[in-house]
């Protein structure tokens, strides 16, 4: 299985697989991980990424996107930063990817 985003923290683990998967390969994983933490399997979800150089270092980058997204109805899941401040990931539903993309290349 490949993960493509890990968040932890004190209410649990996120883990984002490729899409196709499989039923029997998740449902798998979904039982080693309730060995961990409690488990829920959500489809149908997309992961869009906002990356460049002027992300770092950069007070209100982060404000200015999940505003736009905000402002377009859409409700942003499972939101990272990487460590070097050039990538932004988050999770939308499948059907909210085009306003997304849109509302972001707006304000980019």
């Amino acid at each position: 299985m490949t993960a493509h985003m890990i968040m932890t923290g004190e209410a649990g683990i996120s883990l984002i697989t490729q899409s196709g998967l499989g039923e029997s390969a998740r449902d798998a994983a979904c039982e080693d991980l309730k060995g961990i933490a409690s488990v829920r399997y959500e489809d149908k979800m997309a992961v869009i990424c906002v990356v460049g150089d002027e992300l770092r270092g950069s007070p209100g980058s982060i404000g200015r996107i999940f505003t736009a997204l905000a402002e377009a109805g859409i409700n942003a899941r499972a939101i990272t930063k990487s460590a070097s401040e050039i990538n932004v990931a988050f999770l939308v539903k499948d059907s909210e990817i085009a306003p997304a993309v849109r509302a972001l290349h707006a304000i980019l």
